[in-house]
């Protein structure tokens, strides 16, 4: 099964068919029950709202894939900011020694500083 759809791919046309469905289902209802209109009438009018929104989604779908792409890139982005080490340098001048400590703070929440201690001499 070389050109099988993966299951994400599955899971979400199945839920952009629900979603879509459910809308024509609503425009159905209304036109039946709201506006007094037959049956026959509102099963063609499920029909063609259907029709006209897999027609719109699939139209959209690469701006909207784009779109999503984009997202999850700044998402991921910020995350990997969080991630990064700020590195903060102190020299300390003494009669004795010359120290450079080395302090480095992680930006994640769960995180502690660091301390380390090198003689320059």
């Amino acid at each position: 099964m070389k050109n099988a759809p993966s299951r994400d791919t599955i899971i979400l046309w199945s839920a952009v068919i629900a979603g879509i469905g459910l809308l024509a289902l609503l425009v159905r209802h209304a036109a039946i029950y709201k506006f007094g209109t037959d049956a026959f009438t509102g099963n063609v009018l499920f029909v063609v709202i259907f029709i006209l929104l897999v027609g719109l989604y699939l139209g959209f779908q690469s701006v909207i894939e784009d779109l999503s792409v984009n997202m999850v890139a700044l998402k991921n982005d910020v995350r990997q900011e969080e991630n990064t080490p700020i590195l903060i340098i102190i020299s300390v001048n003494s009669t004795m020694m010359k120290h450079r400590w080395r302090i480095c703070i992680m930006n994640g929440m769960n995180s502690s500083p660091s301390i380390s201690r090198k003689n320059l001499i």
